[in-house]
């Protein structure tokens, strides 16, 4: 898109980004190398999802299961849970497979800023980004680890 990255900070040191994010007004969104704020923004992202503030109290920010996909399915930024069967590399991605109609790919050059990527097999995981159809199904560019979420059990 071409965009311009940010980060306002009032005279009194507020940073309106951060407000924003704590408010429920905006959900974070990480696009390495630009990690300025980054234990901030998603610090407040979660206290706000916790408190169920702007977005978090909508239908549409829930958190659905990979199941849901279907060839009907639909694009945008999505949150999706489900059980990691398979994690696998090609030249350029590491991909964490949900289902024959799902997968989350990790950029290799990026891959310092994420645990073993292997410790997420067989784990159940929510992965939060932009959902893109594809010739096979679906799939979700992840960019920073903050986008994978452990669900415990």
């Amino acid at each position: 898109y071409k965009r311009t990255l940010a980060h306002l900070i009032t005279e009194n040191k507020e940073h309106i980004n951060v407000a924003l994010v704590e408010m429920g007004l905006a959900a974070v969104n990480i696009y390495p190398p630009n990690l300025l704020y980054v234990d901030e923004l998603v610090a407040a992202g979660k206290r706000a999802e916790h408190a169920k503030r702007g977005i978090w109290q909508q239908a549409e920010y829930a958190v659905t299961k990979v199941d849901w996909l279907d060839k009907n399915g639909h694009s945008g930024w999505t949150r999706l849970m489900g059980k990691v069967s398979v994690v696998r590399s090609s030249r350029k991605y590491v991909y964490l497979e949900f289902s024959d109609l799902f997968q989350a790919r990790i950029e290799k050059k990026w891959l310092s800023l994420f645990p073993d990527i292997n410790s997420y097999r067989g784990k159940t995981v929510e992965v939060r980004g932009w959902l893109n159809k594809n010739r096979d199904g679906w799939s979700m560019l992840i960019r920073h680890p903050s986008t994978i979420v452990l669900i415990p059990g």
